[in-house]
């Protein structure tokens, strides 16, 4: 309690007050003692009034208190003389040597504070103040150090951080640029699976065209074989109609010579052969005609065998073109299965690789999004390396404190107290 209430005052103010309170304790004392020695005079003189004394011893006593007190009242005046000539003086340069120490490292201390490194501090001493100023010195290179080492470490992480957010906006415009192509590689995917698809469903009708029209075909040819074969089967009536017409004309030519004897018997005959002749030249005649038939019923049969055997030639031919049209159409229909099947696995591998592309656009799209993050984060960043070069850059340092190795070869930077880590954590908010 005492000590806080004395050290509401300075130095100074302690120091005249200690003086004065010695000056006022050698006046009480002094004058406590004067006090008595004239109360004792006066008591001594109503003694001898009283005649309680012998008159000569009263003398005595009253010269020896005399005595006294003149002593007393020397010796405080000497104290008092002492006291001003030597303690006041001492004590005035005592308080000098205190209050000038602490004034120049007042001094020091703001100027630390405000940034300027470069005073020298000079300790002169052994007492406790020279401590002081000696601690002074050395958190002065220290922090000189330290600051040096910050400063170099500021400055790099400044040029990192200008570097890191040049390298992330530039980065951020590439990303776009990337989101932007991706996004019409979609499109462009989008349509070209469209497109597969419709290739694929046309290819699939085509392959069931291509199995109707070879079903078709395969039905043709076997209508062609039986038209064929029903060719052969006419040609073969036409050669046995021919048969039976040669065999008309042969009764007819040999009805045509019975006739013909016939009417060389009724000649014969005379008159009684006429009828018969008649009847001969009649049968002669019909013969004749039969055999003119014939001949005509044979020539139009084998100019009919003829147009028969033609087409059964053609016919035959175009059995073989449509046995190798079911042929054609048969691997047709096979490539165009095999091209219906090839475009359903390119549309299932073209759908997978959109939705491939559409996870890549996800992600690039998230990556963009971090991207923004990191350069907004690498811009904050630079903006706190600015700042932080220019608190460090408002200290002045020593030429011995710039010397200060902050390389590899320099010492660590110490843990800072609690007190100075919360005050750097203030700087960077």
């Amino acid at each position: 309690m005492l000590m806080s209430l004395m050290r509401r005052f300075s130095v100074r103010v302690r120091m005249v007050g200690a003086i004065v309170v010695v000056l006022a304790l050698l006046g009480v004392l002094g004058g406590t003692g004067v006090w008595g020695i004239y109360r004792l005079y006066d008591a001594s003189l109503g003694l001898l009034d009283q005649g309680l004394v012998q008159e000569t011893q009263a003398g005595v006593m009253a010269a020896r208190l005399a005595e006294v007190a003149q002593g007393s009242l020397l010796l405080f005046l000497v104290a008092g003389l002492v006291t001003i000539l030597v303690v006041a003086p001492l004590t005035w340069l005592n308080m000098r040597a205190i209050c000038a120490p602490v004034r120049e490292a007042k001094e020091y201390a703001t100027a630390i504070a405000g940034g300027d490194l470069t005073q020298p501090i000079a300790c002169q001493g052994r007492d406790e103040i020279s401590e002081l100023q000696e601690a002074l010195g050395t958190m002065q290179t220290g922090l000189g150090g330290m600051v040096a080492q910050v400063r170099d470490a500021s400055d790099s992480v400044a040029i990192a951080s200008e570097e890191i957010a040049l390298g992330n906006q530039d980065l951020a415009t590439r990303t776009e640029q990337s989101v932007g192509n991706l996004q019409q590689s979609v499109a462009s995917i989008a349509q070209l699976t469209e497109s597969i698809q419709q290739t694929a469903q046309a290819a699939q009708r085509a392959d069931e065209l291509a199995t109707h029209t070879a079903e078709a075909a395969v039905r043709g040819g076997e209508a062609v074989k039986d038209v064929v074969a029903r060719m052969h089967a006419i040609a073969e009536a036409e050669r046995r109609i021919g048969d039976i017409v040669g065999l008309i004309d042969d009764i007819a030519f040999q009805t045509n010579l019975l006739a013909l004897n016939a009417s060389v018997e009724a000649a014969r005959a005379g008159g009684q052969g006429r009828g018969f002749a008649v009847v001969a030249s009649e049968v002669r005649n019909l013969a004749g005609r039969s055999a003119t038939a014939a001949n005509e019923i044979k020539t139009l049969i084998r100019d009919s065998g003829e147009t028969v055997a033609a087409g059964v030639s053609q016919a035959e031919a175009t059995g073989t073109t449509i046995e190798e049209i079911v042929a054609g159409v048969q691997r047709v229909s096979g490539a165009i299965s095999e091209i219906s099947s090839a475009a359903g696995e390119q549309s299932s591998g073209i759908e997978q690789v959109n939705h491939a592309v559409e996870r890549i656009d996800r992600m690039i799209q998230q990556n963009a999004a971090l991207v923004e993050q990191s350069a907004t984060a690498a811009a904050s960043l630079r903006n706190q390396s600015s700042r932080l070069a220019n608190v460090v850059h408002r200290f002045r340092l020593m030429e011995a404190s710039q010397e200060t190795p902050t390389s590899r070869d320099a010492e660590p930077l110490r843990a800072l107290p609690a007190s100075h880590e919360a005050e750097a954590h203030a700087v960077w908010a």
